[in-house]
């Protein structure tokens, strides 16, 4: 199976544990990267993890509050990629709303849909080669 390695906003210690504790239950985790200080936003950040890429998948998380990935999500993530041989993937995904945990669905997008508020969620999964 292929390997994937994430990307992170900057955490307080114990999101940024629970985070990795999440990533780390899959086979094709092989490490992080918590980016300190930048704007995923930014082109120069953007830039300089192309720069550090060494795997054939990345995943870029954009929030700065702990993620709790599924269990082997990172494993079904790479597979659907490897399947579907796409480049980018997303997926729906729970919100938590005080205490309730809520279904977030995401669209599919088809070509022409793709406008500047496209809604991807936080987790963004792209194949580097």
């Amino acid at each position: 199976m292929s390997s994937i390695e994430c990307f992170v906003p900057s955490m307080d210690g114990e999101e940024i544990s629970t985070t990795v504790e999440s990533f780390s239950r899959s086979q094709s985790f092989t490490g992080v990267t918590i980016l300190s200080g930048v704007s995923l936003r930014s082109t120069e950040t953007l830039r300089s993890i192309a720069e550090a890429i060494s795997q054939k998948y990345i995943l870029i998380y954009t929030k700065d509050l702990p993620l709790e990935m599924g269990y082997l999500a990172l494993d079904r993530i790479i597979s659907i990629a490897e399947d579907t041989k796409a480049d980018m993937l997303y997926a729906d995904h729970y919100e938590l709303v005080g205490e309730q945990r809520r279904r977030h669905p995401l669209i599919d997008c088809q070509k022409g849909a793709l406008r500047d508020d496209f809604d991807f969620g936080s987790v963004l999964v792209f194949r580097t080669s």
